[in-house]
């Protein structure tokens, strides 16, 4: 089993990923930022990880009251 983290930010996007990835059979999203919320960010995960099942949840944070304020 390979695994490998890449990191999204508002003020860059995503980070460059290894070209292996493109094989990856599973992708974990964290994350409570509005825009893992949208079609848009789908269709991204979906063109990067094209094999992958996708599944995520809001961060740890989040779900503890902790998320952005």
């Amino acid at each position: 089993m390979q695994i490998s983290q890449i990191r999204w930010s508002k003020n860059s996007g995503w980070e460059q990923s290894p070209a292996n990835l493109n094989a990856a059979e599973l992708v974990m999203v964290f994350a409570d930022d509005g825009h893992f919320q949208t079609d848009a960010c789908f269709k991204e995960l979906r063109d990067r990880f094209p094999k992958a099942h996708v599944v995520g949840c809001s961060s740890s944070g989040s779900v503890g009251g902790g998320g952005n304020k």
